[in-house]
């Protein structure tokens, strides 16, 4: 086994999805669709690979046999799928897209393709955990400046002015306030488990630029 899966989505008919190790090989038959990302809040509707990489952080999509993923390495996977209208997302969320609102630009560009809030189920693959994840006061000011409530998602560190962030429950939040009640957020922490590529962790050994990457991905099958 070369990847993991949400049991959120393993349970729907018809779709394929993934959150690769570090160093699989992924031997898709269908084309693969990828994207430069920006840690923006754009996300595209897309119906054939690109001939060149766009700069987003999201991809949504009808088409079956078309798989669509991102890349990460702390930050949040986030694939999204509405079953019923048969519409699925791929998103690339770090604190700077979320708090953009990259989750919910995938939502409304997946209510264009004709999905429904209340169908769209949401798997966060894994990711770097709160107790890893420390921040400057500079993040955290960004933060509550948006919205009191979420001072929710730090806790105080150590260090002076500094504080440890829980980056996927804060999407998990955004998401429930869009309307999305069907979320899984998987409990690995890309920090500590070897099978996943963590920039924080590499960067903490000094080995490395960090470049690497764990791939996420996302297709529908034909339908039947």
């Amino acid at each position: 086994m070369n990847h993991l899966k949400s049991s959120l989505l393993t349970s729907l008919r018809g779709v394929n999805h993934g959150f690769y190790f570090k160093d699989a090989v992924v031997d898709s038959t269908t084309p693969l669709a990828l994207l430069t990302q920006v840690h923006s809040s754009r996300v595209i509707s897309i119906t054939q690979p690109f001939s060149e990489l766009p700069e987003a952080d999201g991809l949504v999509t009808t088409t079956p046999n078309l798989t669509i993923g991102v890349k990460s390495a702390d930050c949040v996977p986030l694939l999204l799928c509405d079953p019923k209208n048969r519409v699925i997302g791929a998103i690339h969320a770090g604190w700077r897209g979320a708090l953009l609102g990259v989750t919910e630009e995938a939502i409304s560009v997946m209510v264009d393709q004709g999905a429904a809030v209340e169908h769209i189920k949401a798997a966060l693959g894994p990711s770097i955990m709160q107790s890893s994840y420390e921040v400057g006061l500079e993040v955290y000011e960004r933060f509550i400046d948006q919205a009191s409530i979420n001072g929710n998602f730090f806790l105080p560190s150590s260090r002076l002015t500094h504080f440890y962030f829980d980056l996927s429950s804060y999407v998990s939040h955004r998401l429930t306030l869009l309307g999305v009640s069907s979320i899984h957020t998987s409990s690995i922490n890309t920090f500590k488990d070897p099978r996943f590529f963590s920039y924080r962790e590499t960067m903490s050994h000094q080995m490395g630029s960090g470049k690497k990457n764990n791939l996420s991905l996302i297709s529908l099958d034909p339908s039947t």
